[in-house]
């Protein structure tokens, strides 16, 4: 499982599906259900890398089938709680809201011990695209309560997501502190590429404003702004000079070969 999993971090597809179908095949030989499962679930988090929506989701449904055949103790309704979750995502690309929306509630009837915070973000968003806002706000509000604060990638998807719903329930003031918040917590723990995304975040809620209420929302989040300003100008400057540093280093070569080169012919 492990080296399935380092292949998939690394984008090796089909190296991936190798050595989990390998897995697989030594697990239902040894009756290992938990392991054979688990290895049945990668498979399907593969296939959807991949974009084969129809493959992954026959792929979960296969390990639903097998875990309707097995005992309802605590590891199999977390991996049932997994599959559903898993299927709903699929859905969720397919753009089939409903449908992913009562995939992630039987998800939720599953889900155990394990931190509900994502299961809960991932039903605001469909909420959010059902256009049911309410419904939206109270899910992210529990995705919010229940993250672990040093599950930083968690933490923004969920900043990001209250930043989407306030936009469109046109309350710009929550949108835009909600992205200020998401920048800062990016620049923060130095995801360079996130931060830079909130920033879009912010310009793009400004800039639907009129200039007043630029002017005000500005004010309330003043210090956050800046800090958000300091941080990025910081990294920056780091930049910068670590390039200056290897442009001086390339001349000095430059510089030591050709005199390398005069002295030689003398």
């Amino acid at each position: 499982m492990k080296l399935g999993w380092s292949f998939l971090d690394k984008s090796q597809y089909e190296e991936a599906k190798r050595a989990v179908k390998k897995h697989i095949h030594l697990t239902s030989k040894m009756d290992n259900k938990v392991q054979f499962l688990k290895g049945i679930k990668l498979l399907g988090v593969i296939y959807n890398k991949q974009k084969q929506r129809t493959k992954a989701l026959e792929t979960y449904f296969d390990g639903i089938d097998i875990l309707d055949h097995l005992p309802e103790d605590s590891i199999f309704k977390d991996l049932r709680s997994r599959f559903y979750n898993n299927i709903a995502v699929v859905y969720t690309l397919q753009e089939k809201y409903q449908e992913a929306k009562n995939f992630y509630l039987k998800s939720k009837t599953y889900i155990g011990p394990r931190n509900p915070s994502i299961l809960y973000n991932n039903l605001g968003d469909i909420e959010m695209r059902l256009d049911n806002l309410i419904a939206a706000e109270e899910y992210l509000t529990l995705a919010a309560a229940t993250v672990d604060s040093a599950d930083i990638g968690l933490s923004l998807v969920i900043k990001s997501s209250f930043t989407e719903l306030y936009t469109k329930k046109g309350q710009n003031q929550k949108a835009l502190s909600y992205a200020y918040d998401y920048t800062y917590l990016a620049n923060k723990n130095g995801f360079t590429e996130k931060a830079l995304y909130g920033r879009q975040l912010i310009d793009t809620i400004l800039n639907g404003l009129n200039l007043q209420d630029q002017v005000l929302f500005e004010k309330i989040d003043y210090k956050k702004n800046k800090d958000i300003e300091t941080q990025t100008d910081f990294q920056s400057i780091k930049e910068r000079g670590l390039r200056n540093f290897i442009d001086i280093l390339l001349i000095l070569i430059v510089l030591f070969l050709g005199y390398r080169l005069v002295k030689t012919k003398k």
